[in-house]
């Protein structure tokens, strides 16, 4: 699944993803990025992850930033124009 991290607070450790599918927000814990990139702001990028069902909502897991910072969808529409 694809997203856009529409809030990723740095001090705090998490944020949310929207999914463009019109549900709920997921939830993204900082946990889920390789250390190496976990203390970057990464409001507005791109990733895709697995969704899975909690108590508490939707969360972000097996979380990878994508290179481009275009929609997927825009990516794949310039491709085949």
């Amino acid at each position: 699944m694809t997203g856009r991290i529409v809030v990723y607070r740095v001090d705090r450790g998490y944020g949310f993803i929207e999914t463009g599918a019109g549900g709920a927000q997921v939830f993204l814990h900082c946990g889920q990025f390789r250390l190496a990139i976990r203390r970057g702001d990464f409001t507005g990028r791109w990733i895709q992850f697995d969704e899975v069902q909690t108590p508490r909502g939707p969360r972000a897991v097996h979380v990878r930033l994508l290179d481009d910072p275009e929609p997927p969808e825009a990516v794949e529409e310039a491709g085949q124009a």
